[in-house]
């Protein structure tokens, strides 16, 4: 009579069916080396963070690498995020791995690598700005534009490029995104007035 025995390894699929080992280290954050019978190799290493693999892994023997849960590229993984093309960057069609690359490069460095709009300035030196992704037409999930909202901190001095959704329309309204106010009470008239930004 044959057992039916699962891998560690495939059970440590996070799309698992069955409760598997992924689903039972709920915890946020792990790490996880599995070694042979012999206890000797190891055959797969890695770490979770937030409920994604995260870094180098060894999987079954082979060395593989993730971004936000997403497997990519050692030339990827290990790229300098200013050598990046902004462009590029902005048409990989997997969302999760577009704003975590984003991220690493910082969307004042992509300001710099694409041509922007100014859709409106601000007094404090704040902008409404706009981008066109230029993506191809078979592209699904990506944004034709991207609106970011550059504002100065008026303690510092610092500057500061956030995202914003693309139907925002007006620096104030970016601005107002920014404190956590939903766009659809936006659009209706909400806003927070402040006594006093630090």
């Amino acid at each position: 009579m044959a057992l039916n025995r699962t891998s560690l390894a495939e059970r440590l699929d996070p799309k698992a069916i069955d409760l598997g080992l992924w689903h039972a280290m709920r915890g946020s954050d792990w790490g996880l080396t599995v070694y042979d019978a012999s206890g000797v190799k190891v055959i797969t290493q890695g770490c979770v963070k937030n409920r994604q693999k995260e870094g180098k892994w060894l999987d079954r023997g082979k060395e593989t690498y993730y971004i936000s849960g997403v497997q990519v590229s050692w030339q990827i993984y290990e790229g300098d995020p200013s050598k990046w093309d902004g462009y590029d960057v902005l048409k990989i069609p997997n969302a999760q791995l577009r704003c975590s690359l984003l991220n690493r490069m910082g969307y004042d460095k992509l300001l710099e690598k694409v041509k922007c709009k100014v859709i409106e300035s601000c007094d404090d030196g704040g902008q409404l700005l706009e981008v066109d992704t230029q993506p191809a037409e078979n592209l699904h999930g990506v944004d034709k534009i991207m609106r970011m909202v550059k504002v100065v901190c008026p303690s510092t001095g610092q500057t500061y490029v956030l995202r914003v959704p693309p139907a925002i329309a007006s620096y104030d309204q970016a601005r107002q995104w920014t404190f956590g106010l939903r766009q659809q009470s936006i659009q209706e008239g909400a806003a927070l007035e402040l006594v006093k930004e630090t």
